[in-house]
């Protein structure tokens, strides 16, 4: 779905790789960027004031100066997903996210789920913690590989 693999058989119509913006599983944070300049690269010139709207939604305020050696799992968790979903707001088409709630307390993730809904865009979500599942507007289990729909469960 991300463009990063080629595909054994088959194929997806509709998703353009190159329209996503992909969460990794992994933070994939520099150690040499500050918490704010994860949001600041990745926003247009114009738009970097929204990072303390990104930095607050994400309850990271206080460590916009620190160094992402500095925050526990879960703080690195949140800067990794607000960073996505700031470069998504510049115009993505869609979310590819992979556990992005991992580490996170379920009131927090409420709060970003909205921003996620927010964007008004598709958003494929792997989760695999349970209340991740109150948040979705749909939920399809898969199994595999190769990756296929359960049987019997879903939509």
């Amino acid at each position: 779905l991300a463009g990063l693999q080629r595909p054994e058989a088959g194929r997806v119509e509709g998703l353009k790789p190159e329209e996503a913006v992909l969460l990794f599983q992994e933070n994939r944070l520099f150690p040499w960027r500050t918490v704010e300049q994860h949001l600041t690269d990745v926003l247009p010139p114009a738009h970097r004031g929204e990072a303390e709207r990104w930095l607050a939604l994400s309850g990271l305020t206080a460590e916009a100066g620190e160094w992402p050696a500095a925050l526990s799992g879960g703080m690195a968790r949140r800067l990794a997903l607000v960073r996505a979903l700031a470069l998504g707001a510049q115009g993505c088409r869609w979310l590819l996210l992979d556990e992005p709630f991992t580490g996170v307390d379920q009131r927090r993730a409420e709060g970003l789920m909205e921003a996620v809904r927010g964007l008004r865009v598709p958003v494929l979500l792997c989760a695999h913690e349970s209340h991740t599942l109150s948040l979705a507007d749909r939920v399809v289990p898969l199994e595999g590989p190769p990756l296929r729909r359960r049987e019997g469960e879903g939509p």
